[in-house]
């Protein structure tokens, strides 16, 4: 119960048996039986029938976790309910994902057409753009050095937390190696009114020989000032013989291989129009099809 480790008591339940008065958001479900500590330490459990337990949305946002077996009504008996709940608040942003795939987008999409009228629902697959509605491009012009190295950590950081098990790459100098690389390779490409801006843009150029980065920089509209603007570019360039230089592209290479994929690619590289800013913001509803068999079974 709230991170001690223990199941609840009656009297943690006086705020979820009260229902708030004049709460939006706020999830309710009639009939639950619960399962309560009847002894303080624990040795004692009992049922108790709630006639109409009552999450308010102060509770919800600090997170509610729900776990049951595959089929046994998370996604209808919750998940559902808390979104209907969610939307009814017409200042409220949501944002869900879809583990399943295809369910959540028809419902939210019919649900807002009759409490948020004239709101569109977003969605978007980065495996199959065709399942949704929306592009998003992280990298956009115009394009500061402070964006172009927040992309860039965020790129490179995800790879080591979706894969740990990749050997040395998150070590820190690996790491911020790929990032000021990749910062500075979107730099060029923002500034390069021909180049199109793309994270699989960016993986291109970083999987080209020493001589095709060489003439992408004699090509670039700042090739004079080149090594003054892109620095991390400058130095594979001149150290092009040093094993580290070659492992710092090396690396990058690998934690860009996901815009190697062709729905990736679709994905991501058409100019933005998701404006998630603009989303969160203005009470925009957002879901992310993501379903579970995009994700490699672990034997």
């Amino acid at each position: 119960m709230f991170g001690n480790a223990r199941l609840a008591r009656p009297g943690d339940l006086t705020d979820l048996l009260t229902p708030p008065e004049g709460q939006c958001g706020s999830l309710a479900f009639d009939g639950v039986a619960l399962l309560l500590e009847a002894a303080p330490d624990g040795s004692r459990l009992e049922p108790f029938l709630a006639p109409r337990l009552t999450i308010s949305e102060s509770l919800r946002e600090r997170h509610v976790l729900v776990i049951g077996n595959s089929g046994g009504g998370k996604t209808m008996r919750i998940v559902l309910p808390a979104l209907a709940s969610d939307l009814a608040n017409p200042g409220r942003s949501v944002i869900a994902l879809d583990a399943k795939g295809g369910v959540l987008y028809p419902f939210l999409s019919a649900l807002a057409g009759r409490v948020r009228p004239g709101t569109t629902v977003r969605c978007i697959n980065m495996k199959q753009p065709d399942r949704g509605n929306s592009v998003w491009n992280p990298v956009s012009r115009p394009l500061t050095r402070a964006r172009a190295m927040e992309v860039s950590h965020s790129v490179c950081l995800n790879v080591n937390n979706a894969a740990p098990g990749i050997g040395g790459s998150n070590e820190a100098f690996w790491l911020f190696s790929s990032v000021n690389l990749l910062a500075d390779i979107l730099l060029a490409l923002a500034d390069n009114p021909d180049e199109p801006l793309s994270l699989a843009r960016a993986k291109s150029i970083a999987d080209l020989e020493v001589y095709g980065l060489a003439v992408f920089a004699d090509n670039h509209p700042h090739s004079k000032e080149f090594a003054k603007r892109y620095p991390a570019i400058t130095r594979v360039l001149e150290r092009s013989s040093h094993q580290t230089q070659q492992c710092v592209v090396a690396d990058l290479a690998m934690r860009l291989e996901l815009f190697g994929d062709e729905g990736v690619m679709r994905a991501t590289c058409e100019p933005d129009d998701l404006d998630l800013p603009g989303l969160v913001s203005a009470g925009g509803v957002l879901v992310i099809d993501t379903p579970e068999a995009y994700c490699p079974v672990k034997s």
